[in-house]
């Protein structure tokens, strides 16, 4: 059980870290990689080719939300408060596109990274077993 956790939390580092480093790359217009105590040369692409869209905007997205997700499979082990913390972080993306949908919060609001959002929450839903 223990191995599993750990496991769990060593993969949702490296999904964190995969989502991360694509913002660091090619990202430069988020704060959080303004923040940065150290700069990182632009990799410049062509904005055109919507695969390379997808990769730049919606994956790193998709990564973090399957990081929350295996990170918080780690702990649900059925008790309550467990599963209103997993339906949280299930439904969380979501709430924060349609705040951006509605201007409540900053952001674009973007169909593809709620596609996105969908396809990794069947994804995790289907390896990891989630049961909120």
């Amino acid at each position: 059980m223990l191995r599993q956790r750990l496991l769990k939390m060593a993969c949702s580092l490296l999904l964190l870290l995969a989502g991360s480093a694509i913002y660091v790359l090619f990202r430069h217009d988020i704060i959080f990689v303004e923040m940065l105590p150290f700069s990182v040369p632009r990799i410049e692409t062509d904005s055109s080719c919507r695969l390379t869209q997808f990769a730049i905007y919606s994956l790193p997205d998709a990564l973090w939300y399957a990081a929350l997700l295996m990170f918080m499979s780690a702990f649900a082990d059925g008790r309550c408060l467990n599963r209103h913390i997993l339906r949280f972080a299930i439904v969380l993306p979501f709430g924060l596109e349609a705040g951006q949908y509605l201007h409540i919060i900053g952001g674009t609001f973007d169909i593809i990274d709620i596609l996105s959002y969908l396809i990794t929450l069947t994804i995790c839903k289907w390896k990891l077993n989630l049961n909120a």
